[in-house]
């Protein structure tokens, strides 16, 4: 960011979705050509896509904002219209990312087709998922890839040259070398807000698959559609076991409804029982979309632990809030979920940059129990 003078600059950096930019200045320190711009020590270009002009206080000022160059990814389709069962090894996903046998099946990409690297330090086993043809690249692979061991991408953008889409884990822009503790007794931290949501949470799954007429499956079921046609379904039912709208009051079950899309199996009755396991893990993996979510903010203190240094974007860290036992209401809600020792992975770093200062805010994910496997 040495190229002009600014009054500030926000430099918002997320794991799982795009981040984001924006630059305040004087009109006349920012050319309007300038659609790139990039910050020492972080990976991130950011891509200038609106412009506000104001006037404040006698001064023509001008704000520039964009996303990071993850977006392209996110612009990115693949034609086909069809459900494609996708990536179960980084092979599989360089192939489904840069096939071109057909105008049908390749990704069409905003820019050149971009190279696809595996930085992965922990080489996970990845979950396997179904794409659906004409949705966002990028979206799909936000959520296919955190399910792979909590791993994410960056694009490496390298304008007019083809760009490079690295595949990363927690660990992808620095290996912290000791263990990390947000706590405030410790004096890593000045703040700790944790939240817990359970507005899209769901407990009962029933998931369906459509199968042919006369097939032969077991406890086939028919439905008339708004055309008059009928088509054929088998169902599966899968519960959670943690329903956490039970109380001594009441008792309530969100119930889901989800269409599997099985697309590898030939829908067959010889293959019944492997499309019927594969239905089941598909009820599994929209339940790690509609679970309880627990989530930290912190106020990290820059004399404990320094960012960039001791840590960064995509991190695991330890969490504990030295929370006040003076309401015995609060105790078991709080103990069973936060406890005295959580995991958390920094999943947004929003650094701003104003009057020679440079303050950031950090924000972690969804919690899990430090005994749990991170990777």
């Amino acid at each position: 960011m040495d190229g002009f003078d600014w009054v500030e600059i926000d430099w918002n950096r997320k794991f799982y979705e795009p981040g984001s930019c924006m630059v305040y200045t004087t009109q006349d320190r920012f050319d309007p050509e300038i659609k790139f711009i990039t910050q020492d020590g972080r990976p991130e270009t950011g891509i200038i896509q609106k412009w506000v002009k104001e006037d404040k206080d006698g001064q023509n000022m001008m704000t520039a904002s964009g996303y990071f160059s993850e977006v392209i990814v996110s612009r990115a389709a693949r034609m086909s219209p069809c459900y494609t069962t996708a990536a179960t090894s980084f092979a599989d996903l360089q192939s489904f990312l840069t096939s071109t046998d057909s105008a049908w099946t390749h990704v069409e990409w905003p820019f050149i087709t971009p190279t696809i690297q595996d930085d992965r330090k922990s080489k996970v086993s990845m979950a396997q998922m179904s794409y659906e043809g004409g949705g966002s690249i990028g979206d799909y692979l936000y959520s296919f890839l955190k399910s792979s061991g909590k791993c994410s991408f960056w694009y490496e953008f390298k304008g007019n040259s083809a760009g490079v889409l690295h595949i990363v884990d927690a660990n992808a822009f620095l290996t912290p070398t000791k263990e990390l503790w947000f706590r405030k007794n410790l004096g890593s931290i000045s703040e700790l807000n944790f939240a817990v949501d359970q507005t899209d949470q769901f407990d009962h799954f029933y998931i369906t698959q459509e199968v042919p007429e006369g097939s032969g499956f077991t406890e086939m079921q028919s439905a008339v559609q708004s055309d008059g046609t009928t088509k054929y379904y088998i169902f599966e039912e899968y519960h959670t076991g943690k329903n956490q709208m039970e109380t001594t009051a009441a008792k309530m079950e969100a119930v889901k409804v989800v269409n599997s899309n099985i697309s590898n199996i030939e829908i067959v009755s010889a293959n019944e029982a492997a499309i019927r396991e594969a239905m089941k893990q598909a009820a599994v993996l929209e339940a790690l979309n509609h679970r309880e979510l627990q989530t930290v903010d912190v106020s990290v203190l820059q004399n404990e632990y320094i960012y960039l240094k001791d840590y960064d974007l995509g991190n695991w860290v330890h969490v504990a809030d030295d929370y006040s036992r003076n309401s015995t209401l609060w105790d078991g809600f709080l103990e069973e979920r936060l406890g005295s020792d959580r995991l958390a992975q920094i999943v947004e770093i929003a650094e701003v940059h104003k009057d020679n200062l440079m303050e950031a805010t950090v924000s972690l994910g969804d919690t899990q129990r430090a005994s749990g496997n991170i990777l």
